[in-house]
């Protein structure tokens, strides 16, 4: 005989069953939660083909399949992704949301001159129309520093610098072209620096070290 306590954990059974056969039909079998849609947000560079390309998102696949470490993985292999983040839109969207690296000096590897993102990245090959300040530096932390202190650069001494030069993450060097040296140091309190530069650029000789901005120096050569 069945007692009263039996009968309700069989209910119980059975509704469990018929939930979780609904629901295998809605992710599986029915139309309803299929991927339709695929977009791409944050985008400038790079086209929505070109993402949905590399993300291989099959569509008319079921929503419950979908795995966004994979995809994240793939379009991290694109030069101009910084950041990727993929989301399922529910029920039958899926939304890549990118940061593009974005370019703010060149350097030159052993292959040619490359655009360089502020972390330091050379991310993808320059053209003629990419005009950025040269960099110089022997790795990715002291190239990031260089890149950064030259998007400080006021646009007055735009055109009288050759190169910023970096040889570690502190202290990043600002070559003018007639050979002047200036210490810039990192790219914190350029505002200041920038105003105290103005003076100190009226002498006509002498590198300048404004690393440190509250005691500037300026190093007069010694004559002979």
């Amino acid at each position: 005989m069945i007692t009263g306590r039996a009968k309700k954990l069989l209910f119980i059974f059975f509704i469990i069953l018929v939930f979780t056969g609904i629901g295998i039909y809605l992710a599986y079998f029915s139309s309803w939660l299929l991927i339709r849609n695929v977009t791409v947000t944050g985008i400038e560079r790079l086209s929505q083909d070109e993402v949905r390309s590399v993300a291989q998102i099959k569509l008319e696949s079921p929503m419950v399949d979908l795995n966004s470490e994979e995809i994240i993985s793939r379009i991290r292999q694109i030069d101009t992704v910084l950041n990727v983040e993929v989301r399922k839109g529910w029920p039958d969207s899926v939304v890549i949301a990118i940061e593009e690296r974005v370019p703010i000096a060149l350097t030159d590897l052993a292959d040619g001159r490359y655009l360089v993102d502020e972390t330091g990245k050379a991310f993808r090959r320059a053209g003629p129309d990419d005009v950025h300040l040269f960099v110089f530096a022997p790795n990715e932390t002291a190239r990031g520093l260089a890149a950064r202190v030259s998007r400080e650069m006021p646009d007055w001494l735009v055109g009288d610098i050759n190169r910023i030069e970096s040889f570690d993450a502190k202290r990043a060097t600002v070559i003018l072209n007639s050979g002047r040296r200036i210490l810039w140091g990192d790219e914190f309190k350029s505002q200041d620096k920038t105003a105290v530069l103005l003076v100190l650029l009226r002498t006509n000789e002498g590198d300048i070290d404004i690393s440190t901005v509250e005691v500037p120096v300026l190093k007069v050569p010694v004559a002979d």
